[in-house]
């Protein structure tokens, strides 16, 4: 019966070598003859030339020679006691407080501030960064209201499929036409330490897994690193620039350069790489793409990031 044909193929599937079964692969249900046939697809080949010598599957700092990945500890820093409601109360009304006086003092001092943001935005740039507290975009760049348009996530990661990225790719490009593109990660970031720790995480570990493609592209130059607090440190830059070139790859970002270059024009957005240091506070440029010809260089000599920092 139909049925036991689909439970017989799917049983198949599973004794499968995992080169095949990984995630990358497509599986493409389709109805024929009334009967349910899965048809599996071989993973595509990246475009990346990069990608050639490297099993998708290769766990990542295995070999994690003077401190042990399993046992790195992430950036967190000591856990507080347990709340009481007091406690919770106490945090929900100083944050109201602080906006209060927040806008007491803009319109003492600046008396248009709110008429002007009423009226709209015109950012300059778009940032891309690390959803860590620690790194706020207006703060560490000195900027105010309406200045920066903000996306941020887990390790400042820029993937093609990410619906929300994407969004608001689009919109900061074709309708804030925004000049400039920020990526910023930030040292001792703890998404890029928990990609580097053999440990599961949970659900996050599938977005670290995009985190962990950087580790695979540059594998060589990030085992050659004994000390794994450098290697983090390097894993940072590395997935930043990484992250820069998704951003340049992109379609939003092609057709703006071609528009632009069709009319005799500067290219923009210029696309930057940034590390903010926790340290000393001070940002660290490690890549700027300043349009397309810049890219084909980049994407042509690949190994030309590591120099690029």
């Amino acid at each position: 019966t139909p049925m036991r044909v689909l439970a017989g193929l799917t049983g198949a599937l599973c004794r499968l070598p995992r080169s095949l079964t990984a995630s990358n692969s497509t599986m493409i249900s389709k109805i024929q003859g009334g009967a349910r046939f899965i048809h599996v697809r071989p993973p595509p080949k990246s475009l990346d030339p990069r990608h050639k010598a490297v099993a998708p599957h290769v766990p990542c700092c295995q070999h994690s020679k003077k401190v042990d990945a399993e046992e790195a500890e992430l950036p967190y820093g000591p856990a507080p006691p347990h709340p009481t409601s007091s406690d919770l109360d106490k945090v929900i009304s100083k944050m109201l407080e602080g906006n209060k006086a927040w806008a007491d003092e803009m319109n003492r001092t600046n008396p248009a501030f709110f008429q002007q943001l009423q009226k709209g935005q015109r950012p300059h740039t778009l940032w891309i960064g690390c959803s860590d507290s620690r790194v706020p975009a207006n703060e560490v760049t000195g900027t105010g209201s309406g200045e920066i348009f903000v996306h941020r996530n887990i390790a400042n990661t820029v993937i093609h499929s990410d619906a929300s990225f994407l969004s608001v790719l689009q919109f900061a490009v074709d309708v804030l036409d925004v000049k400039h593109i920020v990526v910023c990660g930030h040292q001792h970031c703890g998404g890029v330490t928990a990609a580097l720790a053999n440990k599961s995480f949970g659900i996050v570990d599938n977005w670290l897994r995009h985190i962990q493609n950087t580790y695979l592209l540059h594998r060589d130059e990030l085992d050659a690193i004994e000390d794994f607090d450098q290697r983090v440190t390097r894993m940072t830059e590395l997935h930043v620039q990484e992250s820069v070139l998704n951003v340049c790859k992109n379609n939003v970002i092609h057709q703006k350069w071609k528009t632009l270059r069709k009319e005799g024009k500067l290219e923009y957005p210029q696309v930057h790489g940034w590390v903010y240091s926790l340290e000393t506070g001070l940002i660290k440029n490690t890549l700027t793409v300043q349009g397309y010809e810049e890219l084909k260089r980049l994407s042509a000599h690949p190994k030309s990031l590591s120099k690029a920092s």
